[in-house]
């Protein structure tokens, strides 16, 4: 008697595991563990592969749920974790077809998430950029004056960037005459064109 007690403990307490009550969204958000959606994401990769329908895509389900449950009990996994054991599941059942519509689904919604990330970015960029909050405003401010210089084919600093104690020496650069002020007269350096 004491043999099948045993066995029975085993098994009441496997069954006594459950599945994990939250798991953790890409935004690291709680949400509510909902088995619905897995069968939901699975019967959509059968239907998209057309290997299989709704009763197949509860007993992958079924199989999916035990595995949650042994490797995470009463933890929150990470919504990652449970798409790679809906993929495990997938491959293990000989249903590659589907294993590979689903890795494919995964993948054009990372890059979509990627994509609505970028263009948040750009958006916010934007908004900073017309509200001058931005420091490449700034830095922006000098483009006006490299612009002059390169359409005039010369590429040298505007005078006011000269330095004061800069002196003629007889060669073709800019230099302050003995009053300070800058003089460009015959003191070009040899143009550049773009």
């Amino acid at each position: 008697m004491t043999s099948q007690a045993a066995p029975n403990t085993a098994q009441h307490k496997a069954r006594s595991v459950a599945l994990p009550p939250h798991i953790l969204k890409r935004n690291q958000e709680r949400v509510a563990f909902d088995a619905e959606k897995i069968v939901s994401a699975i019967l959509a990769a059968g239907r998209a592969s057309g290997e299989f329908e709704h009763d197949e895509a509860r007993l992958l389900t079924s199989q999916v749920l035990k595995v949650i449950r042994h490797r995470f009990g009463n933890s929150t996994p990470h919504i990652e974790q449970i798409q790679d054991v809906v993929e495990q599941v997938l491959i293990s059942s000989n249903h590659y077809l589907s294993a590979r519509a689903y890795i494919v689904y995964r993948e054009q919604h990372g890059r979509l998430r990627q994509s609505r990330r970028t263009l948040i970015d750009v958006s916010t960029a934007m908004d900073e950029y017309l509200e001058q909050r931005d420091w490449r405003v700034n830095a922006n401010a000098n483009q006006d004056w490299a612009r002059r210089w390169r359409v005039a084919g010369i590429w040298a600093l505007p005078p006011a960037c000269i330095p004061p104690a800069a002196v003629h020496h007889g060669c073709n650069e800019y230099c302050r005459n003995s009053t300070g002020s800058a003089s460009m007269s015959k003191h070009r350096l040899p143009t550049t064109r773009i």
